[in-house]
């Protein structure tokens, strides 16, 4: 697609994979006041071309928002997915901006809830705080749009990550995957609770439809990493990782996948550049101070690391207990991040969940001290 003032050229062709024959092809030039009922006459001419019959739709996928509220929930879900505490402002800047022109609009609701829970992954709000807010924001979405498949993953990520309820969890993703085709946003998420559960494979088949989807898109092939790094396919997800940065230089998720892996094969200092990189792009994430503090102490520069600890600020501070609880990991010291680790969950930390499957966290939960832990988050015994 390409794009003029206020005119658009969308050039769609078929091709045959198996030999590369050109099937069909078509140029359509509108201006952009027509840019839905493009989408519409496009889909059902490759689906004309195809031979298939396209599901009618419901009413509430039939809902077409204002072009400039469109294109400003874009922007916004360009600024989530480089999740910086810069561009999570910026995102929820335009969403709201999406509402105001659009009311009807569901999608920037369900976004807005979406951000919240990304401030409280991140260590920027406490859930405690961001948490409800996600999900009023989910059910004015809901409201709208009750099939919104985004709106039941923030659901689903509130029910398992804050309320440790996970048979609403369950629940909230079997409707969010119940229409096809599955956002990104769902995708992730989905992968996120599988991850946890330990069953991340059954996620595989779906991150991968994502990333054929759309490969240029970091956070989709960050995913794909961390269930193949999870399944014991550690070569597999360094390749996804090195092409992750490829990508985007500045995705500091790719840089801290590289570095736990060279910490898993005891790289320590091939780890430190990867975790500098990522800090570099990230200073205000805690987890990031926490891990390159941990792993420079394991080095023996324990005054920068002790400087980097400073910074956090007082422990009771949201996001510290977590940055503590990885320092110590990263150094070998298992049991005295347990002892950080209860405090995470005293935050009701997302991560308190999450990192114990990621690269060292593995550590804990061959603690003694792990099946206290997991009752307290009311994980299932299978997933301990």
């Amino acid at each position: 697609m390409r794009r003029a003032g206020n005119r658009i050229r969308v050039t769609a062709q078929l091709i045959d994979a198996e030999d590369g024959a050109h099937l069909w092809s078509e140029r359509y030039d509108r201006g952009l006041t027509d840019v839905f009922e493009v989408q519409d006459e496009i889909a059902a001419a490759i689906a004309g071309a195809l031979q298939v019959k396209l599901a009618p739709k419901s009413a509430a996928e039939m809902y077409k928002p204002s072009l400039p509220a469109y294109e400003a929930y874009l922007k916004g879900q360009h600024h989530y997915y480089n999740p910086t505490p810069a561009s999570l402002s910026q995102a929820k800047e335009y969403y709201e901006q999406a509402i105001s022109l659009d009311p009807k609009f569901a999608m920037p609701y369900a976004a807005l809830a979406a951000q919240r829970v990304g401030l409280a992954m991140a260590g920027l709000r406490p859930p405690r705080e961001a948490m409800p807010q996600a999900e009023a924001w989910a059910q004015k979405a809901l409201e709208i749009d009750p099939y919104l498949q985004d709106a039941h993953a923030v659901l689903g990520m509130k029910a398992f990550l804050f309320a440790y309820d996970w048979s609403e969890a369950e629940r909230r993703f079997s409707l969010a995957l119940a229409r096809e085709p599955v956002s990104v946003f769902t995708c992730a998420r989905y992968t996120t609770y599988k991850l946890v559960l330990g069953r991340a494979g059954e996620a595989e088949g779906l991150v991968r439809r994502a990333v054929e989807a759309d490969p240029l898109s970091a956070i989709s092939r960050w995913y794909l990493a961390r269930i193949l790094s999870a399944t014991g396919r550690d070569q597999e997800a360094e390749r996804e990782y090195r092409q992750i940065v490829e990508l985007d230089e500045n995705f500091f998720l790719g840089w801290s996948g590289l570095g736990e892996l060279h910490l898993a094969r005891g790289e320590t200092s091939e780890a430190i550049r990867c975790f500098e990189k990522a800090y570099s792009l990230m200073p205000l994430e805690k987890r990031m101070v926490g891990a390159l503090a941990g792993l420079l102490a394991r080095a023996g520069d324990t005054k920068r690391a002790e400087e980097l600890l400073t910074k956090l600020g007082p422990p009771e501070t949201y996001g510290v207990p977590v940055a503590r609880a990885i320092f110590h990991l990263y150094q070998g010291r298992t049991e005295e991040s347990v002892d950080w680790w209860e405090k995470v969950i005293d935050q009701r930390d997302p991560n308190a969940i999450i990192w114990p499957r990621y690269g060292a966290g593995e550590a804990l939960r061959a603690s003694p001290r792990w099946p206290a832990l997991a009752k307290r988050m009311n994980l299932p015994e299978s997933a301990w």
